[in-house]
């Protein structure tokens, strides 16, 4: 069974490239624009990891982790946050949440 991973980013074109980059290796790939979508997509089917950007249309990667936590199976997925500058004040923050991993 292949691992499936959720890309949530507001930007297509980051969206496109995890997505060709995870499904050339293999991987099950599904892509939520908001946090909204996100949290639907696991709520029905649970993925293995999830990369997301800081910031969404309707939320934070900070609010991702809260809301996450909230779900029956969604508090011990792996989350990589992806923030646009390499500000210390930020990522800080995002690990303290919960974030696993903060790539700049």
């Amino acid at each position: 069974m292949y691992s499936k991973v959720l890309i949530i980013d507001p930007i297509a074109t980051n969206r496109i490239i995890l997505k060709v980059k995870f499904s050339a290796a293999y991987y099950t790939v599904t892509q939520a624009l908001t946090l909204a979508e996100a949290i639907a997509v696991i709520a029905k089917s649970r993925p293995n990891i999830a990369i997301t950007a800081d910031q969404l249309p309707d939320g934070t990667a900070r609010k991702l982790i809260s809301q996450m936590h909230e779900l029956p199976m969604g508090d011990d997925i792996p989350i990589i946050a992806i923030e646009p500058y390499q500000n210390l004040d930020n990522q800080l923050p995002l690990l303290e949440a919960g974030i696993d991993v903060v790539l700049s």
